[in-house]
């Protein structure tokens, strides 16, 4: 394509997959995250103790 900004905007979600498609998968497949709803990332604004 002849604008770069088309190919540099699927950058991040090549990335997601490339990193994380084994979530991407499992998620589509169970319809459910594979991790725990308790599990909160560190940093989170509604983490819960």
């Amino acid at each position: 394509t002849i604008c770069a900004l088309g190919d540099a905007a699927s950058m991040p979600v090549q990335s997601f997959i490339k990193h994380f498609g084994d979530e991407f998968a499992f998620h589509i497949e169970h319809k459910k995250c594979l991790v725990p709803p308790q599990v909160q990332y560190e940093g989170s604004k509604i983490y819960v103790a």
